[in-house]
């Protein structure tokens, strides 16, 4: 009867053990990864969503201006952001787009260009059309591990005070 291993069984023994450690902590690296752009894609889904919302809340602040006897038009702080043009900025300390290129700035759970800490995010707002309809898109990019990502939402916004026939 043998008693121990022999060298070449030590051997087979620790590389066994060393595949199945190498993978475990492949796995958990890939994971990681994962982990993180997802939660980046989530955040810019949120703020294209929000550049969204923000070009609907300057509409409907024109429309109340409009309905308490102001003197303006519909789409007013929506032009001058084609898509023809490098694109617009906007948060929600804004009245109208503006035409930047900034990164947004994070601070106590808000994102926005005035103060904050710097991220990599950054919002582009463009509005197209004419007549009594603009269609607005939002994209925003961010760099992840030398990779370019990017996030689109789109809408269109009508001027509903002026019934058509």
């Amino acid at each position: 009867m043998r008693r121990g291993f022999t060298l070449i069984e030590v051997f087979i023994a620790l590389l066994v053990v060393s595949v199945g450690v190498g993978g475990v902590i492949a796995l958990v690296s890939q994971t990681s990864s994962f982990m993180s752009n997802a939660s980046s894609q989530l955040t810019a889904m949120f703020l294209a969503q929000e550049g969204v919302e923000i070009a609907r809340n300057i509409r409907d602040s024109n429309f109340l201006t409009i309905h308490n006897g102001g003197s303006i038009q519909w789409d007013n702080g929506l032009t001058g952001c084609a898509s023809s043009t490098a694109g617009c900025e906007a948060d929600y300390t804004n009245a109208v787009l503006t035409l930047q290129d900034r990164f947004l700035n994070f601070a106590n759970g808000f994102y926005s260009y005035s103060s904050g800490v710097a991220t990599q995010l950054k919002r582009k707002i463009f509005v197209d059309g004419a007549g009594d309809t603009r269609t607005v898109s939002v994209q925003v990019t961010w760099q992840e591990r030398g990779r370019t990502h990017t996030v689109a939402g789109a809408t269109s916004l009508y001027n509903w005070l002026t019934p058509t026939p």
